[in-house]
């Protein structure tokens, strides 16, 4: 990993690169939702965050290639944002997750909504524990979804 990585909110233009990258099988097969869905109906959905003063997404990039996404998604829970993270294809093991975790957690328009970060992570998935617990989350409970089990990370918003 470089030194040149930067961190930016998502554009519109990057509706294609997330979807492509969502549907490759190594991201579905780490997501709770692993179906194969359409571009249109990405599409809408990529919209509507965009449109939602409330979501926040962000794209890592190096040197100018964009190599991960996090996304912010309010909960129910006044100032409770759950995050969904994945690095681009055959581009995991690098530490891009960490690193877009990182920044992304200090981001003042984000910080100025949230209270706590949460993320829910199969427990198998041991890359996802390690990027957690390397940036301060704590692990708080545990469940069962699906046919997996699930660890809950919980952070305070600094």
């Amino acid at each position: 990993m470089t030194n040149s990585l930067t961190l930016r909110p998502w554009q519109e233009s990057d509706c294609r690169m997330i979807y492509d990258w969502r549907m490759s099988p190594e991201v579905r097969a780490k997501s709770f939702n692993n179906k194969e869905f359409s571009y249109e109906d990405h599409k809408k959905w990529f919209e509507n965050f965009m449109k939602n003063n409330l979501s926040f997404g962000f794209i890592l990039e190096n040197s100018g290639n964009p190599v991960a996404q996090i996304r912010f998604d309010k909960t129910k829970i006044e100032g409770y944002y759950n995050i969904s993270i994945f690095t681009a294809p055959n581009l995991s093991g690098k530490g891009y997750g960490s690193k877009v975790l990182e920044l992304a957690c200090k981001d003042k328009n984000l910080l100025a909504k949230a209270k706590y970060f949460v993320a829910e992570v199969f427990d198998d998935n041991i890359p996802s524990k390690k990027i957690f617990l390397k940036n301060g989350f704590e692990i708080t409970g545990e469940t069962d979804i699906d046919e997996h089990h699930v660890l809950l990370f919980k952070k305070k918003a600094i």
